[in-house]
């Protein structure tokens, strides 16, 4: 498993995204920045296939304007070739007015003609995704939802929390 660092600081920090990459064609979070680091960090758009959101935050979710632009306009070729995001509740609404932002001439398209949107609410499932078992886990951040993800590949274990402070479970993660 390689985990590319695409970027780790704050929206008030000068690099504002939070943003991770395993093996080139997964995303954790897409920060507001994450799109200007693909080419030092060695990723191409068309080659993401799924993305995994920790929460909607736009220090976590800013730079899918850019990337929405960019895959739906120049990437997609064929309904098979959808990217998958994953997200919490809310996900799908939050990603429909996002659309409208960035492609306001596409505002009125279902959002499902270029993603399969997944909003987990199950958090005893176990993803399969590529090569890897995903566990998810229910937090929060202040008032909104946060998934921690556990990408498995059965030899090495990654964790994703987006922006977590103690709270119960967190040992468990």
């Amino acid at each position: 498993m390689k985990v590319t660092v695409v970027g780790c600081s704050t929206s008030w920090t000068e690099r504002p995204m939070s943003s991770y990459c395993i093996n080139g064609n997964i995303l954790v979070d897409c920060g507001s920045a994450t799109p200007k680091n693909y080419p030092t960090c060695n990723i191409k758009v068309g080659d993401i296939k799924h993305i995994f959101i920790t929460h909607l935050h736009s220090d976590h979710t800013g730079g899918l304007t850019n990337f929405f632009g960019q895959y739906i306009n120049y990437h997609r070729m064929s309904s098979s070739n959808f990217v998958t995001i994953y997200g919490p509740k809310g996900l799908k609404e939050y990603l429909k007015h996002l659309l409208y932002i960035c492609l306001i001439d596409k505002a009125n398209e279902n959002l499902e003609n270029y993603f399969n949107i997944v909003e987990i609410d199950d958090f005893n499932q176990k993803l399969k995704v590529e090569n890897y078992e995903i566990s998810v886990f229910k937090f929060s951040h202040g008032n909104v939802q946060d998934i921690a993800y556990i990408f498995s590949d059965g030899k090495v274990k990654v964790g994703f929390s987006g922006d977590l402070n103690y709270q119960e479970g967190i040992d468990k993660f």
